[in-house]
């Protein structure tokens, strides 16, 4: 009998290690194709230019910044899918959460192909300006040669041209960057929602929120929740099928005659 618990109770402890291994994967800046989380750390992107269509190329922190912090996302403009997603949702969120670029902080994305021009970023302006008029600091920006795809190399986000799909494959995340250059929080898109947002802004606009409390009011952190729950019942359940078979084994045993060992 002690040695059929001890098999069971290996068993156990697996699949529940398994579970909560999982859960605790599952997390807000996990990595996607091409990410890495960098959250904490402070880049250098000095010598790096962008611009807006019509306006003089400036440094990238200077430019966007302003003392403010940014939300940045790296995109191209003419992607046929994702980065379409990853606009939509950064905008619909902000709108729930009643949050307005150009206030608190800024918000930008930049083209990380060097071939795109400055028509396409104005067609794109004019396009989310009509859908989301209240985005008025809303800014598409363009790298000054290479400076798009050196600032996305120094953001560690990769990318590649898939020739036969005529597109570029690549992640989805917004970074949250601070005047000096330290990526504060990154968020995948895929997961955004006004909650997080908001918890975001207030953390960048001064209110202090540790990474527990942001883990445990975000929604990601209710979700990854859920998960472990999930992996606990899964325990409790397996152990409480193994209580019952043991005792009856116990007693057929008894019953029997036999030795239980």
């Amino acid at each position: 009998m002690i040695r059929f618990l001890k098999r069971w109770l290996g068993v156990l402890l697996i699949v529940q290690s398994t579970a909560i291994g999982l859960a605790w994967a599952q997390d807000p800046v996990s990595p996607e194709i091409g990410l890495r989380d960098l959250t904490g750390q402070k880049l250098d992107f000095t010598g790096l230019k962008v611009f807006e269509p019509g306006k003089e190329p400036s440094d990238f922190l200077s430019y966007l910044g302003d003392g403010k912090p940014v939300l940045l996302g790296l995109i191209y403009f003419n992607c046929p899918g994702v980065c379409t997603v990853t606009l939509n949702r950064t905008l619909l969120a902000l709108r729930e959460a009643g949050e307005l670029p150009g206030g608190a902080f800024r918000l930008a994305f930049l083209t990380f192909d060097g071939s795109e021009g400055p028509e396409l970023a104005e067609a794109k302006k004019a396009a989310y300006l009509k859908r989301y008029p209240e985005a008025q600091d809303l800014r598409f920006l363009l790298g000054g040669g290479s400076s798009g795809s050196e600032i996305a190399r120094r953001l560690e986000f990769n990318y590649r041209w898939n020739a036969q799909a005529q597109m570029y494959e690549h992640g989805t995340v917004l970074y949250w960057i601070d005047p000096s250059g330290e990526v504060r929080r990154q968020l995948l898109s895929k997961n955004l929602n006004s909650r997080d947002l908001k918890l975001v802004i207030r953390e960048m606009s001064g209110q202090s929120l540790g990474p527990w409390e942001f883990h445990r009011r975000s929604s990601a952190y209710r979700w990854k929740r859920s998960w472990l729950a999930g992996a606990v019942a899964l325990g409790a359940g397996i152990l409480a099928g193994m209580g019952t078979f043991g005792v009856r084994r116990l007693r057929k045993r008894r019953l029997s005659g036999g030795a239980v060992s």
